[in-house]
């Protein structure tokens, strides 16, 4: 995938690179540069599930008029390069990540972090080995267990890459009927719908199998930097009640509620990333 593939990035992206984690997998790492002269720390996007970029063209934009950022497309996204049977489960996927930032160069407490979603989990398990930790970190709408009914899981399993034409469909009314709260944030129905609609049918299929029953909050305590959760209260997709209980065990953190979709994926989400980030640095400075 070449930068004319992201033709609304132009202004930028700098380049994207195939980064090699292993002999079976290679992932998509999107490097965006600053717009202004400055030394401002590099932020890592980790985004959620299947999510495309596109989805994050607001808030790349907004952060890279400053801050050299990395966009990083994990062995879920349909860019990575499989070969072969690996694992898709979210302990593998924060080893990437690290292998990742080792590759980019990155220092310890001289960058921050973003995760969407099942993005936050992804992080809190590379914090786990990562030798070089995050100045801080931003979990944007956490997703905090996945818990799958049965029959979905079922479903997927034996029928998620001949039947993914019908299932989608399915899965899109089935969310939009039971989960989403599309009075309130709309936004978060078309994100979904895009993210579905360009799926890699055996990547998601084996994705969902892989982390189904996963629980973050045993693994918060590998996370040691300055975090902020920032959550979405009128979001019927990302569960308020998880995301407090992260704040509840998590040590040196800050919590804000953006309500809706549209929100955290448009220029308030910039300004409150931007504005924690150099609060920690602030701090970080007076020590």
């Amino acid at each position: 995938m070449k930068a004319s593939a992201l033709p609304h990035f132009e202004k930028s992206l700098s380049c994207d690179r195939l980064i090699r984690i292993d002999d079976q997998v290679s992932l998509h790492v999107f490097e965006f540069r600053p717009l202004h002269d400055g030394h401002r720390i590099p932020i890592v996007i980790i985004s959620g599930l299947v999510t495309i970029i596109d989805s994050f063209r607001t808030i790349v934009e907004g952060l890279s008029e400053n801050h050299p950022v990395f966009y990083i497309e994990t062995r879920d996204k349909t860019s990575s390069v499989i070969a072969g049977k690996v694992k898709f489960n979210i302990r593998t996927m924060g080893d990437d990540i690290r292998h990742i930032i080792g590759d980019l160069g990155l220092k310890e407490r001289e960058y921050a972090m973003i995760g969407y979603s099942f993005g936050g989990p992804i992080i809190t398990e590379c914090c786990r080995t990562i030798a070089q930790k995050p100045l801080c970190i931003i979990f944007m709408e956490p997703t905090a267990e996945f818990n799958y009914p049965g029959w979905s899981l079922f479903l997927i399993k034996w029928f998620g890459v001949p039947l993914f034409p019908v299932l989608k469909n399915f899965a899109k009314w089935y969310l939009g009927k039971f989960r989403l709260n599309k009075k309130e944030d709309v936004q978060m129905a078309l994100i979904l719908s895009d993210t579905i609609n360009n799926a890699d049918p055996v990547k998601f299929r084996n994705s969902i199998l892989d982390i189904a029953g996963y629980k973050i909050y045993d693994n918060l305590k590998n996370v040691t930097s300055p975090s902020l959760i920032v959550g979405t209260s009128k979001d019927g997709l990302h569960v308020i009640g998880e995301m407090k209980r992260m704040e509840e065990l998590l040590g040196n953190v800050t919590y804000i509620d953006l309500e809706t979709n549209e929100r955290t994926h448009n220029m308030d989400m910039v300004r409150v990333s931007m504005d924690f980030i150099g609060k920690v640095i602030e701090q970080s400075a007076g020590k």
